[in-house]
């Protein structure tokens, strides 16, 4: 069953590929630095397509590099059983790669979610992601989130994964994290710093680990990706380069993002938001308020898109790292839901129960009707005197039987306060104010 949900997964995702095989311009440049590490190696650079066609952003050539090398030997097989007849064929290989890449990393959140909320939760997760559009359909396009997304997913997992018999994450797991996090914002996508503050904040607050390791490993791990990125990227580009400081400064500071269109604050919550998740956003929000682990896990990544909020300009893509996350919460949801049939179905004949105790009127007055089977009763006049309450209730020329002898008094204030009040009178000249002395 696990092998079959992760296929699932994976399946999706290159039947997305296989559908829309060709690319638009803003995935460009990683499919060109790909292709042309495929076909020039890294010695050649000057048949880069950046140089043949100067002008671009600089990005990082540190994940098109290695989706180069991951996709080369799948390349060769296919080759050699005759699937690639053109370069297009090895466009359809390299998405195909990048989409499995990214389904693994939601296999392995996944398990994690089978692991600490139970097995039909895991299956739901399956359900949900392979149902929606946006995350099968964009995971094996070749946009820098995309190359982010599976390091983040990880990171996720094992953020969501407890030892036996813990109730925090591992030590261990939570520096990973933050290491694949850190790496992830210097090198691939810069916005990730919004994610990884409240995520370090929480560990911190939850005191999964201390202070001093967190600010020791980010600065390490800061540090070694700023000089992986200068490094490489300063070779391929021929130029001192840090692309995503770059990036920040062309987008962020110096407000060049506007230049692409501006959209309200509210826009990643609506619309965004809910046409990403689809149903899942109703069953996420089941999953935060009944399951307080979700809370831990989801709020992080709400405050995230809070903070992207700020930033004018706005795409999809930009916060594509917490729909997996969102999804995990749908899923609990549902298996809340699910968990709970049997107890609404016992709510319901509770409430069911109590709702038709409410006409007290008509079983008061089937209990007096039924009183005939005293001797001699048919034969005399009786009068019922009920309260309020229970008049409210009574329709009461449905509910006589016996004849016409029944009469019905307003009962006096100084009678107790009861739900009917019966008088069975033989003798006409028996009065109510008699029976109030007595």
């Amino acid at each position: 069953m696990s092998f079959a949900l992760d296929a699932l997964i994976v399946l999706t995702g290159c039947t997305h590929v296989l559908l829309a095989p060709y690319n638009k311009v803003e995935e460009s440049f990683n499919l060109h630095a790909v292709h042309d590490v495929l076909m020039h190696g890294i010695t050649k650079l000057d048949q880069y397509d950046h140089f043949t066609f100067p002008g671009a952003v600089p990005r990082t050539f540190i994940g098109s590099a290695l989706l180069a090398w991951v996709s080369y030997p799948a390349i060769l097989l296919a080759n050699s059983l005759g699937f690639v007849t053109s370069k297009f064929g090895l466009q359809i290989i390299v998405r195909l790669i990048l989409s499995t890449l990214n389904a693994l990393g939601l296999c392995y959140l996944r398990h994690a979610v089978s692991r600490r909320f139970g097995r039909p939760t895991g299956l739901y997760f399956t359900f949900i992601t392979i149902s929606q559009f946006h995350m099968p359909f964009w995971m094996g396009r070749t946009l820098p989130n995309m190359f982010a997304l599976f390091p983040v997913n990880i990171a996720s997992a094992l953020l969501l994964s407890r030892p036996p018999n813990s109730l925090k994450p591992s030590p261990t797991n939570v520096y990973t994290a933050i290491t694949l996090l850190t790496s992830t914002a210097v090198i691939f996508r810069a916005e990730l710093v919004l994610l990884l503050g409240p995520l370090a904040l929480q560990c911190l607050i939850l005191k999964y680990v201390p202070f001093g390791g967190v600010v020791k490993l980010g600065m390490i791990v800061g540090l070694v990706s700023t000089a992986a990125t200068m490094a490489v990227d300063s070779y391929f580009w021929k130029t001192a380069s840090f692309p995503e400081l770059s990036g920040v400064y062309f987008n962020v500071f110096q407000g060049k993002s506007s230049e692409w269109g501006t959209s309200p604050f509210w826009t990643y919550f609506y619309p965004m938001l809910p046409k990403s998740l689809l149903c899942a956003l109703p069953l996420a929000c089941l999953g935060y308020v009944m399951d307080s682990r979700i809370r831990e896990v989801l709020l992080p990544h709400i405050v995230f898109v809070g903070l992207m909020s700020f930033l004018g300009h706005k795409e999809w893509r930009f916060i594509a790292y917490v729909v997996p996350v969102f999804n995990v919460a749908a899923a609990r949801g549902l298996s809340t839901k699910i968990d709970a049939t049997w107890t609404v179905v016992l709510v319901r004949i509770l409430v069911h129960d109590l709702c038709q105790r409410g006409y007290n009127g008509g079983f008061h007055n089937d209990v007096d009707y039924k009183l005939s089977w005293w001797s001699g009763f048919e034969a005399v006049q009786r009068s019922i005197s009920s309260s309020r309450a229970t008049r409210e209730s009574l329709p009461r020329t449905y509910l006589q039987s016996g004849g016409s002898n029944w009469g019905f008094l307003i009962p006096p204030r100084t009678l107790p306060s009861v739900p009917f009040f019966l008088i069975a009178k033989s003798n006409p000249n028996v009065s109510l104010d008699s029976v109030r002395q007595n």
